[in-house]
């Protein structure tokens, strides 16, 4: 007899199959041993669109409104229905007597499999179910979780608990979104679409908030007086003017000149000397919000380019635990093998700091130890199993470091700081008594700021610490310089990328109810696992924009916010009341049913308020929006001046001396600002509804920016997924490796180049892959990859190359897949010339060769181009 393992992603059931010795390769599965060893992509299936419960439901009318289907339904996405198959086909096999779900161990995996297995289950009783729970995709890991796999009716409440919040979500969004864009179109806003929902509109309204209290602030200057003190043997130091209300803060220009001429020249003493010993703990371990808010703050990455990478350490490098966390605790069984893990991190440029966490043996303590405050998942870890680390991506090194040094740092002591206060006081000329204060920090133990060592800011704080000199009370000390400077109260600064990560993850907090401030402690608005997209959400719909590192809400965003009459959909506490019931759902209290119907309540009181509401501006929004409202969107790819939006296009500062432009209407649809930045910083749009042929047959596509500053519309429908995402900036499209572009299907419409039409009727020109042989060799975001990497093909060839971390040409990527190796080119290594050699067996699939040809092919030399 046969036992069935779903896993959520291709990559996750190879991992699993190689484990299990199901290694011989079928459509859509892996087989042997016993197993056959299957995969969802991701969601699979989706809930129904109004359309399919009611064919009247597709017309946006106020008539129809609200929407509530009688029982709910999915259907299955596009492109989904090949796998959906194989896995009813599996599912229904005589021989099979027991699946395993084996997607991610959450709530929304959860779903994934439920979801799946309602659709695809055999009749009747059916094979026994069993849930496959694990943290990390390590050998060790998968063997463990198979050999302990738990009753998948343990968790039947959380596949409630998931089901339930899928349906809100539909019901909530989809309705409110409907009437506020009927109300908007009262107001002008055309056809524009006003998306509402749970997570988003609140997070917008955050960022609203804070706007409004920047524009509000009315700065009020003061002055500081600093005075230069010398002291016998040739010592100096500087302080500056305090009193015992406002600080070093003097009101107005005349006080502060005031304090000058009375302390200058005159002798003043020591009157106190504090000194403090501060003992400082290393931060928690991460989980994936902090890790998050950590990558920005340091490099500048975007809660997106985090998780993607932590993504891909843990899936296909194996290299950290389940990212997806909320947790930044361990379990005491997790502590023990931590030994192992710093243990293993010693062949890593950090081997020293490793050596030293393990000196005398590593004694986890409460401060990462707590099964109480681990849910589904641990902290983010390392596995033991390092990565090469010349083959990771940038963003990979960067995320992989922050989450080693991390591990390391808990394990090493405290970091021990004395702080310093000098008070002098000096009488003045005006007969009073001034007191000038000198403050400073000095690192007495490096602690595990060895592992994570100061910022700039802060050790130059240590570093002034350690220039003060010692002194006694009671000694004296002269006035020499005094100065005067000038300064003002600040606004509160926009949101970045990591201070809102912060905002969303506390949001609620201040919430009446003990019940919901502690439904949102444990989450806050969205889940690590979704704050990224709904920023990205708020980016791709235009209703916040990038300035600089920093984030602002547009003009049309403040509106959606401002005239939304329902609050609960501008505030925390509807997440709060969602996540508290959800919460009791997935530990076996509360009722389904009843948390339903108060959902159905909520949007049917909902959609009669925005019935009568009054009609916002969303048309003079818009118009605010495309001259001064936006701003800038980003750079221009070509040279690199700033990108705006005219009467008709979006283009640079260059004007008609640069080729850069982007239309803003492509196939009769409108390119918003949100759209075009997202096109500037990664050279490609998701699949995008609501383009026109020129005969008005609406279809979709991806926008795809080019190196020439055009763009153009990709219609591969299997971009996404797995695959390596489209690079930044795509290659002209006469190289066939450059970009999937390059390719329309047969049934593309009108409205696509004819030079794209025609290349459907030949043969594929991109390389062969030379791994499965069956699919082409595509560029994705970060490398370049196999157009069947649905089917199982894992080939990935980084872009960057070699210790240097070179980003190959794509003329010289081509070649390594044609010929098997590139030209000898300068930058892989130092000192000298080297070339890439495609190399199957080698870490990446590549090698790097230096100086003179390489005598050998490829290990497994790629199939000559198609004739």
């Amino acid at each position: 007899m046969v036992t069935l393992v779903i896993a959520e992603k291709p990559s996750v059931a190879r991992d699993i199959a190689r484990v299990l010795g199901a290694g011989a390769r079928r459509e859509g599965y892996l087989e042997g041993g016993g197993y056959r060893v299957t995969w969802c992509v991701g969601h699979l299936l989706e809930l129904c669109e109004p359309e399919d419960y009611d064919p009247a439901w597709k017309t946006w009318s106020a008539a129809t409104l609200p929407l509530v289907p009688d029982a709910f339904a999915t259907r299955p996405r596009k492109g989904a229905k090949a796998q959906l198959a194989v896995l009813r086909r599996l599912a229904r096999e005589r021989d099979v007597e027991h699946v395993v779900n084996a997607c991610d161990a959450g709530r929304e995996g959860e779903l994934i499999f439920r979801w799946v297995w309602d659709a695809v289950r055999p009749s009747g009783r059916g094979p026994r179910l069993s849930r496959l729970w694990i943290s990390s995709l390590t050998d060790r890991a998968i063997r463990d979780g198979m050999a302990h796999l738990r009753d998948a009716r343990d968790f039947d409440r959380l596949a409630v608990a998931a089901r339930c919040r899928a349906q809100a979500d539909w019901l909530v969004g989809l309705n409110a979104t409907r009437a506020m864009t009927l109300l908007g179109r009262r107001g002008g806003a055309g056809r524009v679409l006003l998306s509402v929902g749970r997570v988003q509109t609140p997070t917008l309204a955050l960022m609203t908030r804070r706007e409004d209290a920047i524009e509000s602030f009315v700065a009020e200057a003061f002055w500081r007086v600093r005075a230069h003190f010398d002291l016998s043997g040739g010592r100096r130091f500087e302080a500056h003017w305090v009193d015992g209300k406002n600080g070093d803060r003097i009101p107005d220009l005349a006080s502060a000149r005031a304090v000058v001429a009375a302390v200058e020249g005159r002798r003043g003493t020591i009157e106190r000397v504090d000194e403090q010993r501060e003992t400082r703990q290393a931060p928690a371990l991460f989980d994936l919000t902090s890790l998050q808010k950590d990558a920005n703050r340091r490099f500048g990455l975007s809660a997106q380019r985090t998780l993607a990478a932590a993504q891909h350490l843990y899936e296909r490098d194996k290299a950290i635990t389940y990212p997806r966390t909320d947790s930044r605790f361990v379990t005491d069984d997790v502590a023990a093998k931590l030994p192992a893990v710093l243990s293993a991190l010693r062949q890593t440029p950090w081997g020293a700091i490793a050596d030293a966490a393990l000196a005398g043996g590593p004694r986890p303590t409460r401060r990462i130890v707590d099964a109480n405050e681990v849910g589904d998942h641990h902290a983010i870890l390392p596995t033991g199993k390092v990565p090469d680390l010349a083959a990771l991506g940038a963003d990979e090194r960067r995320v992989y470091e922050l989450i080693a040094r991390r591990t390391l740092a808990v394990f090493l002591p405290a970091a021990v700081f004395a702080k310093v206060t000098l008070t002098t006081a000096v009488v003045g000329g005006d007969a009073a008594t001034h007191r000038f204060e000198a403050r400073g920090t000095t690192r007495l133990v490096e602690g595990w700021e060895l592992a994570e060592p100061p910022s700039d800011k802060r050790a130059a704080e240590q570093s002034a610490g350690r220039a003060l000199p010692l002194v006694k009370v009671g000694e004296d000390a002269t006035v020499g310089m005094v100065e005067v400077s000038e300064g003002a109260t600040q606004a509160p600064p926009r949101y970045s990328e990591a201070t809102l990560l912060s905002a969303m993850e506390g949001a609620g907090k201040d919430l009446d109810e003990a019940e919901l401030r502690r439904a949102m402690r444990a989450s806050g608005l969205g889940t690590p696992a979704t704050r990224a997209a709904i920023i990205e959400t708020l980016l791709t719909r235009a209703y916040i924009v990038r300035d600089g590192k920093t984030l602002r809400p547009t003009a049309q965003g403040r509106l959606l916010v401002g005239s939304l009459p329902v609050a609960a959909l501008t505030s925390a506490e509807l997440t709060g009341r969602w996540e508290a019931a959800l919460a009791a759902l997935a530990d076996g209290g509360g009722d389904a049913d009843a948390f339903m119907a108060g959902i159905v309540r909520f949007t049917a009181e909902t959609v009669d308020v925005l019935r009568i509401a009054d009609a916002p501006a969303m048309k003079a929004a818009a118009a605010a929006d495309g001259d001064d409202g936006v701003g800038v969107l980003g750079r221009c790819p070509l040279c690199g001046e700033p990108v705006t939006k005219g009467r008709k296009a979006y283009s640079c500062a260059s004007g008609r001396d640069c080729a850069f432009v982007i239309f803003a209407t492509i196939a009769k649809k409108k390119i918003s600002p949100g759209l075009v930045q997202v096109l500037l910083a990664r050279g490609r749009s998701l699949v995008l509804p609501g383009f026109r042929s020129k005969q008005g047959k609406p279809f979709s596509a991806a926008l795809v920016l080019g190196d020439d500053g055009k763009v153009v519309l990709d219609f591969d429908r299997g971009a996404g997924g797995d695959a390596p995402k489209a690079p930044r900036r795509q290659a002209p499209s006469p190289s066939p490796v450059a970009s999937e572009a390059a390719l329309a299907p047969e049934s593309a419409p009108e409205s696509a180049p004819r030079r794209r039409a025609k290349a459907t009727t030949a043969k594929d020109p991109r390389p062969r892959c030379p791994k499965c042989r069956e699919g082409h060799v595509m560029a994705g975001h970060r490398g370049w990859g196999c157009t069947r990497y649905r089917e199982g093909c894992d080939l990935v060839v980084w872009f960057e190359q070699g210790p240097l971390h070179l980003r190959l040409p794509d003329e010289e990527g081509e070649r390594l897949f044609r010929k098997g190796e590139t030209r000898l080119v300068d930058g892989l290594v130092a000192g000298g010339r080297a070339r890439v050699v495609l190399d199957l067996s080698a870490p990446g699939n590549v090698r790097i060769e230096p100086g003179k040809r390489a005598p050998g092919r490829a290990a497994t030399s790629p199939t000559a181009p198609d004739r």
